[in-house]
């Protein structure tokens, strides 16, 4: 090996070697939450389309110029989103941003402490797409695959705990939520969609109007446009995610 290739990383700690352990376990714990059918598809309709309202009314106030809502799904806890069922590119729907969040509690059986993962996920939904969803709920109460007796999109539904509407914290893509710009101007690297032309366009016009400072170099990628701005205060932000992103 050429050792000239990786002379940028510098390893300063001896490696450490770990035994390993099978991912698959026994096998005995569901990879989805066991759901009454019925009762939880009618209450992830019911939360898809308060959320749905609920995303219309801020874009109403903002006047926004998007063509969609922002949502966010949420897992049980110690259970896994199906992120690739959440997103059609092809639709035009795409999965944002995914996040962890950690939570302690006492094992009320061992008195133990246990810490729980639950799963969040900013899904992005055109306006006349949001059937899409709601149809796969549908076919989970009604339709049924003949070969393995099982409802269809079972794994999807029955993983989904709730549905609302998207907050800042959805898309912070920082662990550290508490590190969201309040009041006090902070420097902030926020990286903007490129979903057309206009991307660069729209989100410079955002930071002129609210007289928001910024860097005057900034980095393109193929997907995304990248600007690092003197904070987007909170009372911004919702405009500025329903405008540009």
């Amino acid at each position: 090996m050429d050792d000239k290739k990786y002379n940028h990383i510098i390893l300063t700690e001896p490696p450490e070697y770990l035994n390993y352990k099978s991912v698959t376990g026994g096998g005995s714990k569901p990879d989805f939450p066991v759901r009454d059918r019925k009762k939880h598809s009618d209450f992830l309709k019911t939360r898809f389309n308060d959320a749905w309202d609920e995303s219309l009314s801020d874009y109403a106030v903002s006047h926004s110029i998007r063509d969609g809502v922002y949502l966010e799904f949420v897992s049980s806890p110690d259970f896994d989103l199906m992120l690739k069922s959440l997103e059609a590119e092809s639709q035009g729907i795409r999965l944002l941003n995914v996040r962890e969040r950690e939570e302690k509690s006492i094992n009320p059986e061992t008195g133990q402490e246990e810490i729980h993962i639950t799963t969040f996920a900013t899904v992005y939904l055109p306006f006349e797409k949001k059937q899409y969803f709601l149809k796969k709920n549908k076919y989970y109460t009604e339709n049924e695959v003949k070969r393995s007796g099982k409802p269809k999109n079972q794994k999807l539904i029955n993983c989904i705990n709730d549905i609302r509407k998207a907050v800042v914290a959805s898309f912070w893509t920082d662990e550290d939520v508490s590190l969201i710009p309040q009041e006090d101007p902070e420097w902030c690297e926020v990286w903007i969609r490129r979903v057309n032309s206009d991307s660069e366009r729209l989100f410079d016009r955002f930071l002129k109007r609210n007289e928001i400072n910024t860097r005057v170099h900034s980095l393109v990628f193929p997907e995304n446009y990248v600007n690092l701005s003197r904070s987007i205060p909170i009372k911004y932000s919702s405009s500025l995610k329903t405008s540009i992103m």
